[in-house]
């Protein structure tokens, strides 16, 4: 495994933060990747998903919710 790090929050992007603390960890590849597939024939590259993941804590369990921006003639002309 590599020794590189990386900065998955940039700090210097947020205009104000209260009550917050940075923590440093470490970070693995899960191993039931990919997270999304692209079954179907509109879904033919996933690669601006904008994901946001929350923890929902009324519900005890995380949600995504994800806008596959694309903008790609194999997505745009595909028929219906």
């Amino acid at each position: 495994m590599s020794e590189d790090r990386y900065l998955l929050l940039d700090t210097s992007l947020w205009g104000q933060a209260d009550q917050l603390t940075v923590t440093l960890g470490r970070t693995h590849k899960a191993s039931e990747n990919p997270l999304f597939g692209e079954d179907l024939p509109w879904e033919v590259r996933h690669d601006n998903l904008y994901p946001n993941v929350i923890f929902d804590p009324t519900d005890n369990l995380y949600k995504c919710w994800y806008n596959p921006f694309i903008i790609d003639a194999a997505t745009t002309d595909t028929p219906p």
